[in-house]
């Protein structure tokens, strides 16, 4: 009983249509699961690992089930047939070409203890030399000692 909205190669035409360079949720799991592996230490997320959470997406959002071995699988054949089509990879510096990179405390984390301060965002270098400029006398009164004042001693 398959009809031809349940069929494999519709449903992984659905999936390689699937807009995950737009879809916030994902994006958010995504740059969630990057940070975890910049504090393990890994500097990038492998092209399987990439596809086995798309797939894993893929199937909680629609009610699909696709396995990561068909989706690879299909996208070899894809590939191998034609050049013209765009891996995920592409996709994924196209999307993060156009738009500013947030990093979340783990990543800032990460570039800080591997050193890579020039890739923090918005961090400027300051100076660690000394103000050169005269200093000024104060223009505040000196403050009384405790003895020193005189405001309503105690009646008894």
């Amino acid at each position: 009983m398959s009809t031809a909205a349940n069929e494999p190669s519709n449903v992984l035409s659905q999936y390689l249509a699937y807009p995950f360079e737009s879809d916030e949720s994902f994006k958010k799991g995504l740059s969630d699961i990057v940070s975890l592996a910049a504090i393990n230490g890994s500097s990038s997320v492998s092209e399987d690992v990439l596809r086995s959470m798309r797939v894993f997406y893929f199937n909680r959002t629609t009610g699909n089930a696709l396995s990561i071995d068909e989706v690879q699988v299909y996208e070899n054949s894809l590939s191998s047939s034609s050049n013209d089509i765009p891996t995920s990879e592409t996709h994924n510096t196209i999307a993060s070409e156009g738009t500013e990179r947030v990093l979340s405390f783990a990543q800032i984390q990460a570039l800080i203890e591997a050193g890579k301060f020039d890739e923090i965002p918005y961090n400027k270098k300051i100076s660690g030399d000394l103000n050169s400029a005269s200093p000024t006398n104060s223009t505040a009164p000196t403050r009384k000692k405790p003895w020193e004042v005189q405001d309503n001693p105690p009646t008894m």
